[in-house]
């Protein structure tokens, strides 16, 4: 189910972009006051679930191209030499490519920062890029940060035996800056359903004993399915509208009407083979 925690961690992204350029510039060391917008992320031979690409503009310029990653990511370095090459290409650069992994099963040797290629003659080729290993972080730094990326405080090894104050504080503060919005309802949903990328189930019920009565038990099973039924719908809404063309209603209905999520987390891997939005919706 990795898909589904990158797609929450995508709508977060898309939703609170502001708060997650900031937070990567200052990573990347770009000047305090650069801004960002997004650009279209789609460069057709490029795949087709690549991330975030944003325009920096300010005291920095050029492209800040963000990847997310919750599973293990040997082959990422390569492809971000090809995103990298593909949009300064399309929009110029440079382009400041940051990966982020997501949690330790994402880490791979391969994912050093530095992609070299050598030949006969010696080496050719140099590509340099940011890795963020998120559980590495302090939690402080990202508790403390924009509200669009406090999800990720709760994701990091030094969080882990503070999880039973941090999350109600977490749920607090969102309640305190959001309040009952879609925007505050995202970044919830988001707290409690990323947690299910670190830890088990058995494992967040028990934490979640004397801390939120609501989201106890069988209750948060439900919140955890519901949080990944709500990601894949709309993962695949944006996948077949960039295929087929827009979805007729009955389309989308179709779409919302399959609940299972293993079945979900196939028609990403089954787009290709699909003709138009009927077959699709069959796979």
């Amino acid at each position: 189910m990795a898909k589904t925690f990158d797609a929450t961690l995508k709508q977060l992204v898309d939703q609170f972009g502001a708060d997650w350029t900031a937070f990567l510039c200052r990573r990347l060391g770009l000047p305090e006051g650069t801004r960002a917008e997004p650009l279209d992320a789609d460069l057709s031979v490029a795949s087709p679930q690549a991330d975030k690409l944003f325009r920096l503009t300010g005291p920095a310029g050029g492209l800040l191209h963000l990847e997310l990653e919750s599973a293990w990511a040997g082959d990422a370095p390569d492809q971000l030499l090809l995103y990298s090459v593909l949009a300064e290409h399309r929009y110029g650069g440079p382009v400041y490519t940051v990966v982020i992994l997501l949690r330790p099963e994402a880490n791979a040797t391969a994912v050093t920062g530095d992609l070299i290629r050598s030949g006969r003659t010696g080496e050719y080729l140099r590509f340099r890029y940011a890795v963020i290993r998120l559980w590495e972080l302090p939690s402080a730094e990202l508790f403390n940060g924009p509200v669009g990326i406090l999800p990720l405080a709760l994701l990091t090894n030094d969080a882990q035996p503070n999880l039973p104050d941090l999350i109600p504080r977490a749920i607090d503060r969102v309640d305190e800056e959001l309040g009952a919005t879609p925007e505050g309802d995202l970044v919830r949903t988001a707290c409690l359903f990323l947690l299910g990328m670190r830890y088990d189930k058995s494992v967040l019920r028990q934490m979640f004993e004397g801390i939120m009565e609501k989201h106890q038990s069988s209750a948060y099973d439900m919140l955890l399915d519901m949080g990944q039924e709500r990601a894949l719908h709309k993962t695949l809404l944006k996948l077949g509208r960039k295929k087929f063309g827009p979805p007729t209603p009955e389309n989308e209905v179709a779409l919302k009407a399959i609940t299972d999520l293993d079945r979900l987390d196939r028609m990403i891997d089954t787009l290709d083979q699909a003709a138009d939005w009927p077959s699709w919706l069959q796979s």
